[in-house]
């Protein structure tokens, strides 16, 4: 009895010991910010950057999904919430946007040629030919701020490698200035800069998401941000006029 009794105690010890030695390796892990994961140390950001604004010059088309992202509780701004949109290489867009108007939000139809914009709106029997400045999308240059986003960012640095619609990005954060915001979105009257976010993938140089911290103007409530994710990059998009 003595001789099992000293089986179970050894047999005892032994996992105690194997639980603590796993417990001490994890808690060296984590201080070491992870074991596995990978360094940025010697990643150049500026480069990544570079790279990355050079290949999507070069895209053939893809499609994206912007959102103006407002906290549930506040008050929402109005104009365009989201564009779900295909843009082909010179910039031609085919897009679903909605549009929040007095407390409505209604979905509409935007073609965006190089000098017009075709509009189905609700209910419509057909489409509408408006000029660029009078379009639901007003002064959004969704079209090449993936390229201007990439150009105009200030003082990036690398936060981490991070999985990204289903592929592995650099994330890369800095700033924009008031200026280049306008280039896309119009007039600003918040503030100067604008952190922003970028994530870009490690193996292909292609960007697939964006974020801009901040209202941009007035009427947008405190936690406003704006978001772009990317998919079908260098896929082709034939773009035509309504008839």
């Amino acid at each position: 009895m003595a001789t099992l009794h000293n089986g179970r105690m050894r047999i005892a010890l032994r996992r105690l010991t194997c639980g603590l030695a796993a417990a001490v390796t994890f808690a060296g892990c984590v201080g070491l910010s992870g074991c596995g994961r990978e360094s940025t140390a010697n990643v150049d950001p500026q480069q990544v950057l570079n790279s990355a604004s050079a290949k999507m010059k070069q895209l053939a088309g893809f499609h994206f999904v912007y959102q103006l992202n407002q906290p549930q509780s506040a008050k929402k701004a109005e104009g365009v919430q989201k564009v779900d949109a295909d843009i082909n290489a010179k910039g031609e867009m085919r897009a679903t946007v909605q549009y929040l108007s007095s407390g409505s939000l209604i979905n509409v139809d935007v073609v965006a040629m190089a000098d017009t914009h075709y509009v189905r709106f609700p209910l419509a029997a057909g489409w509408v030919k408006l000029k660029p400045s009078q379009s639901p999308l007003e002064n959004l240059n969704l079209a090449g701020l993936p390229v201007q986003i990439l150009t105009e960012i200030t003082s990036p640095t690398v936060k981490d490698i991070e999985k990204r619609v289903g592929h592995k990005t650099y994330h890369i954060t800095g700033t924009v200035t008031k200026a280049d915001i306008e280039n896309i979105a119009g007039n600003v009257s918040t503030t100067d800069t604008f952190v922003t976010d970028l994530w870009i993938g490690v193996s292909d140089d292609l960007l697939y998401e964006v974020e801009i911290m901040g209202p941009m103007t007035k009427d947008e409530p405190a936690g406003t941000y704006r978001s772009v994710v990317l998919s079908n990059l260098d896929v082709p998009v034939d773009i035509v006029a309504p008839q």
